[in-house]
């Protein structure tokens, strides 16, 4: 019997292909996975953000988020790109490019965790000691947390998507579960900090080891993935700076309480685009698989679906946002309105999940000047944050990331037409 329907849902998958012009079975089968582990995640973060809205003061939870914020920029020197690039690398048979890309992470992840031994001087000199404890204990997780992250990367460029969200999921139960048994025998800021930077770190660690064990990689090394992982790292540079930047600036103009309302604001809009994250994982080793030509034929009509998703579920949540925080978050009831504009970037954001990937899945295709245009947005936001925060507060921040958004779609636009010119 189940033989018997597992081949008629295959059957069904495949005749659905020629009206959905995409391989159905292989987005099936990776998607159950990775939605399965998002809906667990999904839990995970919303059963975590009851716990801290109800068990830590509204400043500790600012300068929580805070520390962690800047703990992000810091975390650059890990060269965030090298994971895209390996993903898409590993399709072509370049599974052995894993270990320098890992080695060459560590190196650069020195850097930063400097710079977190500077910016905790930095408040031991002006009087801070809560702060310069809490960079002094970040700093010896900056080379390590998210270098050992790559392990994501490699799963997903072997298209091992269930071992991965397995992997992921129970990471992330696990680090935020000891995080949260934390927050019940103390509000101490640096004892939380240390539970969650330990677990994070140690989690990955093992993940690494584990996915290094049991899908070895074969001996053959781009070059072209650290060549072009570092360029992408220094393009990743200034979004992650503006993804963090957002919650610091906040902190020094409005304070800790400000950085608290406006993490709440951003924590739902951010689990519902969440929804649709794995349409990138899933299709960048598809992507780099296939000729330009052949995506081209069917990236409109994708991005413009995308965008009719993005706007119908923003109008959803903007209804039912009021009465989410009235039940589960009533002392962040001001973080409302600026929770429903935040929703409203998923018209913009879902758009570039598909179009992001496509670019991504051709990287080493593209000419790395024009790679640099991404820095762009993120420049072009900050000043629009810097020169209007004490005009707008909060909203500077969330006008900030439409104007992000629009200018990367753009960007991607100049990308993608260069791509096609050269290979007309």
């Amino acid at each position: 019997m189940i033989i018997r329907l597992r081949q008629r849902l295959y059957n069904l998958l495949r005749w659905s292909e020629k009206y959905a012009k995409t391989d159905m079975v292989y987005l099936f089968r990776g998607s159950t996975w990775l939605t399965g582990g998002h809906f667990v995640s999904t839990g995970v973060v919303f059963l975590s953000s009851i716990a801290f809205a109800n068990l830590l003061p509204i400043e500790t939870y600012g300068t929580y988020k805070y520390v962690i914020s800047v703990f992000g920029i810091l975390s650059i020197t890990t060269l965030s790109g090298m994971g895209g690039v390996l993903t898409q690398a590993i399709p072509r048979g370049a599974e052995g490019s894993v270990f320098p890309v890992v080695k060459k992470k560590l190196q650069w992840g020195m850097l930063g965790m400097i710079g977190a031994l500077g910016v905790s001087f930095y408040y031991y000199i002006f009087g801070n000691q809560v702060l310069s404890v809490a960079f002094l204990i970040a700093a010896g997780f900056v080379p390590l947390m998210d270098t050992f992250a790559i392990y994501q990367s490699y799963l997903q460029g072997k298209k091992q998507f269930g071992i991965y969200s397995l992997y992921a999921t129970i990471i992330q139960i696990i680090a935020v579960g000891l995080t949260v048994a934390t927050l019940f025998l103390t509000d101490n800021i640096l004892h939380i900090l240390a539970v969650y930077f330990l677990s994070w770190t140690i989690l990955r660690v093992i993940a690494f080891r584990l996915s290094i064990k049991y899908f070895p990689p074969n001996t053959t090394h781009d070059p072209k993935v650290i060549t072009y992982g570092k360029h992408t790292s220094l393009i990743d540079a200034i979004a992650t700076i503006i993804g963090s930047l957002d919650q610091i600036l906040i902190f020094h103009f409005l304070g800790a309480s400000g950085v608290a309302i406006y993490a709440f604001a951003l924590a739902p809009a951010t689990q519902l685009g969440g929804l649709f994250k794995n349409i990138p994982t899933l299709a960048i080793p598809k992507f780099a698989e296939r000729p330009i030509s052949s995506i081209r034929a069917q990236l409109k009509s994708r991005m413009l679906l995308l965008f009719l998703i993005g706007i119908l579920s923003a109008a959803a949540y903007a209804f039912f946002a009021p009465f989410l925080y009235q039940w589960f978050f009533p002392q962040y009831i001001d973080s409302v309105r600026y929770s429903q504009a935040l929703g409203f970037l998923l018209a913009l954001s879902l758009p570039q999940t598909i179009f992001g990937a496509v670019i991504s899945s051709k990287l080493t295709q593209t000419s790395e000047k024009l790679l640099y245009l991404w820095n762009i947005p993120g420049a072009v936001s900050l000043i629009v944050v810097l020169c209007t925060i004490q005009q707008l507060g909060i909203f500077s921040v969330v006008l900030g990331k439409f104007v992000h958004m629009s200018l990367v779609l753009a960007m991607n636009t100049i990308i993608w037409k260069n791509l096609i010119k050269n290979n007309d």
